[in-house]
């Protein structure tokens, strides 16, 4: 063999050997990966159950659909943060195409997958959650027992965190969770509108301490419809300053609108207290309807939850429904905070039957003072004809004095109990003898300047 023939011999050996060598190392490499992979995936089994721990501490196991109390968003950040390091740890995991674990890695990445949304999800509702503590005065927990339309809003200066609850609700899951929240949203929102109303009502004619740009009547009595509407104790004390300006004008107005009237100018309001009941106050109801005539019931709160259906029907029939307390006591001798308690209570059940909330009171026995004027804002509505229905019980009686206070009253605010049959045994005959007299009727806000 030739020199030539050798050294060629020897290079191609030399190149085979340098070939053997890459593709060894290459083979080694993949099988080291491959080894590397292997481990990833089996570190990555064994952080899925602390980690899906972590998941399920953040729901209630009993209504999975909702977060645990105990759960937050630092809470849940954290967890996120985990998850998505050990989601990064098992992207680089290489599987070069062999199918045992090419098939072994997609199954692990399936389970941090689900893993990942379920969190996500428990994220989006909790975001929620800290919109409507945002939002509402106070979240009842647990949530899947809240109740809607008892939830109040507090003072929001503007729409933002209305809008950003919104943009929130349409990221959640359909579930349980989603449909209490909806609903809260709702609430919020009709509370919302109404608070923001009546802020652009109140700047617009009372920018100050006096009505201002010449409102109408019934610019006025929008502004109190609105005023109706808002549910939360601490905002209407908030603006009930602005709204005695406003009541005191439209009752201005409302006095000059019946001094404008016909020569007899006679108004008479036939107002009821105590009530009311399922048979006295069904006859009258009867009575005032035949007559197309809008009364006043100043209803007692236990009265209206031991009658919610006949409160009802008096609001729906049209007839103004006013605070007389829930148990009766004199006000003069309670506390501030257990003479908001009664007004307070009354008030939800009014504004739960009728669908407003009411700003007139008559206190039990006529009793105030100034420290129930300082506790509540309410109009005190009082009368100047009183028939002593409780006193006589006599029809004829309650006719006599309503003849007797009337002569010299063009204005009068007629006190009957709706809770003694004589009153409405008694009631046909009053209403005739008044019409006779030349009189008209209204309801008693209309005529509380007369007081």
């Amino acid at each position: 063999m030739s020199s030539r023939s050798l050294h060629e011999k020897l290079r191609t050996n030399t190149s085979l050997s340098i070939l053997f060598i890459f593709f060894a190392v290459i083979l080694l490499g993949m099988l080291w990966s491959g080894y590397q992979t292997h481990q990833t995936i089996e570190a990555s089994k064994t952080s899925l159950p602390t980690l899906k721990t972590r998941v399920r501490h953040l729901y209630d196991q009993t209504h999975p659909d909702f977060l645990a109390d105990t759960s937050s968003m630092e809470q849940i950040e954290a967890l996120e943060k985990d998850i998505s390091k050990e989601n990064k740890r098992l992207n680089r995991a290489w599987t070069f195409g062999y199918a045992p674990l090419k098939q072994e890695k997609q199954t692990v990445e399936k389970q941090w997958a689900q893993l990942t949304q379920t969190a996500e999800q428990a994220k989006q509702k909790q975001t929620v959650l800290d919109d409507m503590n945002k939002i509402f005065e106070q979240v009842t927990h647990p949530v899947q027992e809240l109740q809607a339309d008892q939830l109040i809003i507090n003072d929001l200066s503007d729409e933002t965190d209305i809008t950003a609850y919104e943009k929130h609700l349409k990221n959640l899951p359909k579930d349980s969770f989603k449909i209490i929240a909806q609903q809260a949203f709702d609430q919020a929102k009709e509370q919302a509108d109404s608070l923001f109303s009546l802020k652009a009502e109140l700047n617009q004619y009372v920018p100050k301490d006096k009505i201002t740009n010449d409102p109408s009547a019934e610019q006025l009595a929008q502004i109190s419809d609105t005023f109706d509407q808002i549910k939360s104790e601490k905002i209407r004390q908030v603006y009930q300053p602005k709204m005695a300006i406003v009541f005191d004008k439209l009752f201005e107005l409302d006095k000059d609108a019946l001094s404008n009237n016909d020569s007899s100018d006679k108004v008479a309001a036939l107002t009821f207290d105590d009530g009311p009941n399922d048979t006295s106050t069904i006859r009258i109801l009867d009575t005032l309807k035949k007559y197309k005539i809008k009364g006043t019931f100043f209803m007692v709160g236990r009265m209206i939850a031991n009658y919610p259906d006949v409160a009802k029907r008096v609001a729906e029939e049209g007839h103004l429904i006013a605070n007389h307390t829930y148990y009766h006591p004199d006000l003069t001798t309670l506390s501030p905070d257990a003479i908001r308690k009664e007004v307070n209570d009354t008030d939800d059940l009014i504004e739960k039957i009728s669908g407003k909330r009411t700003t007139i009171l008559r206190p039990p026995y006529g009793a105030f003072d100034s420290k129930v004027t300082a506790a509540i804002p309410h109009k005190m509505a009082l009368w100047n004809v009183d028939t002593e229905d409780w006193k006589s019980h006599n029809p004829a009686a309650i006719l006599e004095q309503v003849k007797i206070q009337t002569a010299h009253q063009n204005h009068p605010v007629i006190l009957m109990h709706d809770v003694h049959a004589e009153s409405a045994d008694s009631l046909e005959s009053v209403i005739q003898y008044l019409i006779q007299q030349g009189y008209r009727f209204t309801t008693a806000d209309k005529l509380l300047k007369y007081l």
